[in-house]
C-alpha cells in the first residue's frame, strides 16, 4: 500500500515538476530535489518519537488523509500558475514527504516482510505503468508495436495518450498567460 500512496512518483518526479511545472532551471530543480530527500530523512526522526506514543493506526490513517489533502493542494497550487502557486507547490511536496514518513514508516516488527512487499509493490508499479517520461516530453510516438501487443500494454498506452492530452491542454492554457506576462514585462521595462 505504501507504493499506492504515490510516494514513488512524488519522489522520482519532484525535480521534473520543479523544472517543467514550476519553471526552475535544471540545476535548481535537481538541487531542490536533493533537499527534498534530505528533508525526508530528517522528518523520519519525528516518527521514532510519535509512533509508540500516538499509535501506528492513528498515524497511518491521519497521515493518509494528510497526504490526500496535500496532493489536492499540490494540484491546486500547480494549476494556479503563479509565483505564489509555485512556492506552495514546493511546500506541498515537502509536506507530502513529511506525512508519508510520519504515518507510513516501517516498524522493526515485520520489517523484512514490509521490505519485500515494498519491493514487490514497487516492481509491479514499474512493470504495469508505462514510461511517464514520454508523457512529459511528448514522445509517445516512440512506442513500438511490442509495447502494445499485450492487453496490459494496450491499456498502459491508452492511458498515456489521455495523460498526454491533459499535459497539452494545460500547456495550451499556460502559453497565453505566459505571453501576456512577457508583454506586461516589456511594457513595464520600456
Amino acid at each position: 500500500m505504501q507504493q499506492m500512496t504515490g510516494i514513488n512518483i512524488v519522489t522520482y518526479y519532484a525535480p521534473t515538476l520543479y523544472k517543467t511545472g514550476l519553471g526552475m532551471s535544471e540545476e535548481k530543480a535537481l538541487l531542490l530535489g536533493g533537499f527534498t530527500q534530505i528533508w525526508y530523512v530528517l522528518a523520519s526522526f519525528v516518527t521514532w518519537y510519535t509512533i509508540d506514543r500516538v499509535g501506528r493506526r492513528k498515524l497511518l490513517i491521519s497521515m493518509a488523509i494528510g497526504m490526500a489533502l496535500v496532493l489536492t493542494g499540490e494540484a491546486l497550487a500547480t494549476a494556479a500558475n503563479s509565483h505564489l502557486g509555485s512556492i506552495m507547490a514546493v511546500v506541498c511536496i515537502f509536506l507530502f514527504e513529511s506525512c508519508f514518513t510520519w504515518g507510513w514508516m516501517i516498524r522493526a516488527k515485520g520489517s523484512a516482510l514490509a521490505t519485500a512487499a515494498d519491493f514487490i509493490g514497487n516492481w509491479i508499479l514499474v512493470e504495469v505503468t508505462p514510461a511517464v517520461d514520454l508523457v512529459f516530453t511528448g514522445q509517445t510516438d516512440r512506442v513500438t508495436a511490442a509495447d502494445s501487443d499485450s492487453w496490459s500494454g494496450r491499456l498502459q498506452w491508452d492511458r498515456v495518450k489521455v495523460a498526454q492530452e491533459a499535459v497539452r491542454a494545460t500547456r495550451g492554457r499556460r502559453e497565453p498567460q505566459e505571453r501576456h506576462g512577457e508583454r506586461q514585462a516589456l511594457l513595464l521595462s520600456s
